[in-house]
């Protein structure tokens, strides 16, 4: 079991399993807790509940800007910390099972049922990468409407759980956030584009300047992004906060600036963006531990990919719905 497992089942033991309330509002909605366990993953509860505030008195604290759906992930990923060294599979959205990879020495995803009971990661927590017939991908998923809006739902629900996290602080969940989101554009090779308008003015609007999942944003649209001038890239400019632009033209200037040529800004991705302690704070573990927590706690990755790839699906059912 994970120090962090650990320490949690032993404060567990020595206190009596109070439950608390959160109370959501989209919909309105009383969410039972374990006070020991919200506590201990979020000091920001746990100076709610702890110290001699109304929330104290009455164990209910109102989250007036966070969803039910959010909340609910948010628990999915705390209560995984107890399941430390279990395997989980990992859903990754539609089944890649009918597209053979061209090599797989460094397979991310096994695709023999399309689906992964694998580590999320190999023996020196640097995430691993699958590669398939990119023209196969292409027809099948990168120019399927429907994946591409399951991409940027999913997409979408991480951002808005790294919104909470940040709000709350939730520091480990930051750092586990950025892990899972990694690994999941390495398994599809695909980063979030320029044409994510819904993703990116949410991040700019509701983060500060200096998140990871922002700089996370920026740096994949400066990497990958090449200027084409088409409807699409066009309708995204005018649509995107003037400030992510900026940053954009920054980044890739500084890229420009080391490599040889325009052509060349996406080859230094790999290199530049080596794993995903790239986007880590480190305020909770350190990088050698980090490390360790990656390649031992692939389960609390796939946690959050699952529950976000499900909650996508959910939002684009009602859509489809309505």
């Amino acid at each position: 079991m994970s120090t962090f497992a650990q320490d949690l089942t032993d404060e567990i033991r020595s206190m009596s399993l109070d439950i608390v309330t959160v109370r959501v509002d989209d919909p309105p909605v009383d969410v039972p807790v374990y006070k020991s366990l919200i506590s201990h993953v979020a000091p920001y509860f746990r100076g709610a509940f702890d110290h001699a505030f109304q929330e104290a008195d009455e164990g209910v604290i109102c989250l007036s800007d966070v969803s039910e759906s959010t909340f609910r992930i948010f628990l999915s990923w705390m209560h995984a910390q107890l399941l430390e060294g279990r395997t989980t599979s990992l859903d990754f959205g539609p089944d890649l099972s009918s597209i053979s990879p061209s090599h797989s020495e460094k397979g991310f995803v096994d695709v023999s049922h399309g689906r992964s009971n694998s580590s999320l990661f190999d023996i020196n927590g640097d995430q691993k990468i699958m590669h398939y017939d990119a023209s196969e991908v292409k027809r099948l998923y990168y120019e399927n409407p429907d994946w591409l809006a399951w991409y940027e739902a999913t997409l979408n629900s991480l951002l808005l759980l790294y919104i909470f996290a940040d709000k709350y602080s939730v520091h480990q969940l930051r750092d586990d956030i950025m892990s899972a989101m990694l690994g999941h554009v390495l398994a599809w090779n695909f980063w979030p584009e320029i044409t994510h308008t819904n993703a990116i003015n949410m991040a700019y609007e509701h983060l500060p300047c200096t998140a990871q999942f922002s700089r996370f944003l920026t740096l994949s649209v400066a990497y990958l992004w090449d200027g084409a001038d088409d409807n699409a890239s066009r309708k995204a400019l005018a649509e995107l906060p003037p400030s992510f632009l900026v940053d954009v033209t920054i980044a890739q200037a500084r890229i420009i600036a080391r490599v040889e040529s325009v052509e060349s800004i996406s080859d230094a991705l790999e290199e530049d963006i080596p794993n995903s302690c790239t986007f880590h704070e480190h305020i909770v573990r350190d990088e050698v531990q980090c490390r360790q927590r990656l390649v031992n706690g692939a389960h609390v990755f796939a946690s959050i990919i699952n529950t976000c790839s499900k909650e996508a699906e959910k939002t684009l059912a009602v859509r489809s719905s309505s």
